[in-house]
């Protein structure tokens, strides 16, 4: 008794279902990056929210895949994301190069230093992407 098996795979379906930025793969993705940005957002200790509220995800495919990318396109992102001086990616204090002191303004008045050690980053986008799991 002999048996016979035919499998037709439907190519046009399999690059709907994965490749497609409306297929389930996508959509799946983009659940799980909204997780992402709820948490980083909630991690952001910031005195506007512009930080916060420019958080986006944007569904990308490539290599044949769906995927998606969380983040923000504020310039001061970096920092304080990854800190600055001392604590950011050089590891120097921040010191003067065109005068011979630092300003800055707070609430108590204007502080003048010769230098300083930066502030410590946050990393709210890499503990939300493990918070969020």
């Amino acid at each position: 008794m002999a048996v016979s098996v035919r499998i037709e795979v439907n190519n046009r379906l399999i690059n709907r279902l994965l490749r497609s930025p409306a297929g389930p793969l996508a959509r799946n993705m983009l659940t799980r990056g909204n997780r992402v940005r709820r948490e980083a957002r909630r991690r952001i200790n910031s005195r506007s929210g512009d930080l916060a509220r420019s958080i986006d995800v944007d569904v990308i495919i490539e290599n044949g895949g769906a995927g998606v990318r969380v983040g923000t396109s504020l310039h001061y992102a970096r920092y304080v994301h990854d800190g600055t001086g001392v604590y950011g990616p050089r590891h120097q204090p921040i010191k003067p190069t065109r005068k011979k002191a630092l300003a800055f303004s707070s609430g108590i008045g204007t502080v003048v230093v010769a230098s300083s050690s930066g502030q410590r980053g946050t990393k709210f986008l890499l503990e939300a992407l493990s918070a969020a799991g």
